[in-house]
């Protein structure tokens, strides 16, 4: 049955299967002659602005176009140009947008065509996490920079003209500086806290270039249905459209999904085990915090016990996750409700009462 964003918890298996959880990813500049190329490398979290560090808090804008246009312009010798931007983000290939989306998810912002590089996950309000989305991520993220670039290039003498044309940097083109992302590890839970879809279609793209396939949706899918393979999760029936949750030909049954999460549980593998840590806890964080609470109209037994990923459709509504019990016991889960019509609070709390159920008892 279509699991929604619980989908997301093969593909955060499937990132951390294939990346080391410290690895950060880049966005590069490069000079060839007359010619400046601004590089994607993944990070789907950059910041118009300036680079943070990681004190001030948070995942996204740890690398900043403006700081990057500063490097960029300090590293240009005095008074040369006029040079001219382009943008290569060619690092993922194939389609932008999933043939298998509904057209009035992508209109809503529930996603956008997918890129190499974009400011906060394609959203237009930087700040939001949520409302419309650029058509062209990569595009308005490369006027950017080169805005910023034009204006901190200026101080030097250097000029900077033209518009921003897609292009390839060629072989012989040498960087002149670059920005990285927070870690892979911090946006997989970001990912899985905030249900992020944009980001999720990105770290698979990453992923399936990290296992030897191509960054593009075919590559993402292969790459999850290979990682849930090699968990020794069976795949009978499993089928993957995309690794948001959004598309038409996702099927997974919950039997699958608890299965990946009891096989993280017991790995040995920090990087996997971490996925669990990486959920949003019941009544405290991410898409759980205003569930599982007595504001809610719910029994509030399972607010901080219970770590799960929520899933939303319109026909579709999903939870699975981990408790641990009253007795202990280290329980993984899957609630998944379909055909659903005008009931999904109904289906959403029952979902969470059977979560807190497990949690409260002795199970033996």
């Amino acid at each position: 049955m279509a699991p929604a964003s619980n989908i997301k918890v093969l593909t955060a298996a499937a990132v951390m299967t294939h990346l080391p959880a410290d690895a950060r990813l880049r966005t590069s500049v490069l000079v060839s002659g007359d010619a400046v190329f601004l590089r994607g490398g993944g990070d789907v979290l950059l910041t118009a602005g300036e680079s943070r560090n990681n004190d001030d808090g948070g995942v996204a804008g740890r690398a900043g176009l403006r700081t990057l246009a500063a490097d960029t312009a300090a590293a240009l010798a005095e008074g040369s140009g006029p040079y001219r931007v382009y943008l290569d983000e060619t690092f993922f290939t194939g389609a932008a947008l999933n043939p298998t989306w509904a057209a009035g998810d992508v209109a809503a912002g529930e996603t956008a065509p997918v890129y190499s590089l974009a400011i906060n996950s394609a959203w237009v309000d930087e700040t939001g996490t949520g409302g419309p989305r650029f058509a062209d991520a990569a595009l308005a993220a490369a006027e950017i920079f080169s805005g910023e670039l034009a204006a901190a290039a200026a101080t030097r003498g250097i000029g900077i003209g033209g518009t921003v044309e897609r292009a390839s940097a060629p072989p012989e083109a040498t960087e002149l500086a670059a920005a990285e992302s927070a870690t892979i590890g911090e946006q997989v839970q970001r990912m899985l806290h905030l249900s992020d879809n944009y980001l999720a279609e990105a770290l698979a793209r990453v992923a399936a270039s990290a296992s030897g396939r191509p960054a593009s949706f075919e590559g993402a899918t292969e790459t999850l249905l290979a990682t849930v393979q090699g968990l020794g999760v069976p795949v009978e029936g499993l089928s993957i459209g995309d690794t948001s949750g959004l598309s038409r030909q996702n099927a997974v049954t919950p039997a699958q999904l608890a299965g990946v999460l009891q096989v993280l549980a017991t790995s040995d593998d920090p990087a996997l085990a971490g996925v669990l840590q990486a959920l949003p806890v019941a009544g405290l964080s991410g898409t759980l915090s205003e569930r599982f609470t007595s504001a809610a109209g719910q029994a509030a037994a399972g607010e901080g016990k219970v770590r799960a990923k929520t899933g939303t459709l319109n026909a579709v509504t999903a939870l699975s996750g981990y408790v641990v019990t009253a007795e202990g016991r280290l329980l993984t889960f899957s609630f998944v409700a379909t055909g659903l019509d005008g009931n999904t609070r109904e289906a959403r709390a029952a979902a969470d009462n059977a979560a807190t159920v497990l949690a409260v008892c002795g199970c033996r």
